[in-house]
């Protein structure tokens, strides 16, 4: 073989090689370009999937405030249902006159222990307790009748140290204790059914 036909024979052989060294690299290529596309897809499918939980979480806080919201905006109308209904009983135990008081008097009279007493009535009302203690002369003399500073509605036997307090605020009071929370269900059960 001479020298020409040597060479050929090395560049062909050169040639090969190099074509496949290329191809060996241009496969090589392929893997890792289809490796970092496979880790970016998936890279990408966790992104998403973490921005969907995300997105998931932030709706479910959003909606939890948006209930605990409503809840408290309903609990403050029933709360101002209730003050305005407290507000509007007192007036109107305070609209009942003389038989109420005559009622408040004979309970606190019925409580009344030896010895004087004092009870304090509005102003005003002094009168009218006076006149229904004549009805029962074993108390009109030992109970004295005194107005109080301020209307208040209702009246306090004091006796001793001892104070007992029937005013209509104090009655209301004590009732209100009861009656609250019945006339919160009340109205909580007409706003969820809307009522």
């Amino acid at each position: 073989m001479g020298y020409g036909d040597l060479l050929r024979a090395l560049s062909d052989e050169a040639e090969r090689d190099a074509r496949a060294i290329r191809d060996a690299g241009a496969r090589e290529a392929e893997r890792l370009v289809a490796e970092a596309r496979a880790a970016a897809a998936a890279e990408r499918d966790r992104a998403l999937a973490a921005a969907e939980e995300r997105e998931r979480a932030a709706l479910a806080r959003a909606r939890a405030a948006a209930h605990r919201e409503a809840e408290a905006a309903v609990l403050r109308e029933v709360r101002s249902r209730l003050d305005a209904l407290r507000v509007e009983a007192l007036a109107s135990l305070r609209e009942r006159g003389p038989t109420l008081l005559a009622r408040l008097a004979d309970e606190l009279c019925a409580r009344l222990d030896d010895g004087t007493a004092t009870l304090v009535v509005d102003p005003g009302d002094e009168r009218t307790v006076q006149a229904h203690l004549r009805a029962h002369p074993e108390l009109a003399e030992r109970i004295v009748v005194r107005a109080a500073p301020a209307a208040r509605g209702g009246l306090e036997l004091v006796q001793g140290g001892a104070i007992l307090d029937d005013t209509l605020q104090a009655r209301l009071d004590r009732a209100w204790e009861a009656l609250e929370p019945h006339l919160a269900k009340l109205y909580l059960g007409a706003e969820g059914g809307r009522d």
